[in-house]
């Protein structure tokens, strides 16, 4: 836990690679979380990182049945930070057997790399009742088209919309 600028209360989690070796990652996981499978979620994040040189974060959704077996692996990968606080949002469409998602972050890659970690949440999304999905800063992130596919939508590190792309999700 470290106190430097948190984006709220008194502490964030700070994950550093270390140095002398540039192929080196840090990793940290959570306990499992309890899901309905089948459902489509939202996996959200406050991250901040700079990693120029090669490196890069990975935020992480891992999907684990009711026998504890991993059934899906999404992983996310991100690098030139800015060192400022980002607000990462991805939206997963679960697989049925899916009781349970553990959520990974990890950094790596190059000597020093730093990962901060606040204002973690996993959310269902109705998506009978949306149109859209926005982030924690109100980004718009996901909309269905009147054809009824999923447009996501990409930004910079200040925030301006760089990419629009249809995704193959639900």
């Amino acid at each position: 836990m470290a106190p430097y600028e948190p984006v709220s209360g008194s502490n964030h989690f700070r994950l550093y690679n270390g140095t002398g070796e540039t192929s080196s990652a840090q990793y940290v996981i959570s306990e499992k979380i309890p899901v309905i499978g089948g459902q489509l979620y939202t996996l959200e994040a406050m991250l901040r990182y700079t990693l120029n040189g090669g490196g890069h974060a990975e935020m992480s959704l891992l999907e684990v049945d009711a026998s504890h077996q991993t059934v899906n692996e999404n992983h996310v990968t991100y690098d030139q930070g800015n060192w400022k606080w980002h607000d990462q949002m991805e939206l997963y469409s679960l697989k049925p057997e899916t009781a349970f998602v553990v959520i990974r972050f990890g950094v790596g890659g190059e000597e020093g790399a730093y990962l901060d970690i606040d204002n973690v949440s996993v959310s269902i999304v109705n998506r009978h009742t949306l149109s859209y999905v926005q982030d924690s800063s109100s980004h718009l992130r996901y909309i269905w088209d009147p054809k009824g596919r999923l447009v996501k939508y990409d930004f910079d590190a200040n925030g301006n919309t760089i990419a629009r792309r249809i995704t193959n999700k639900e």
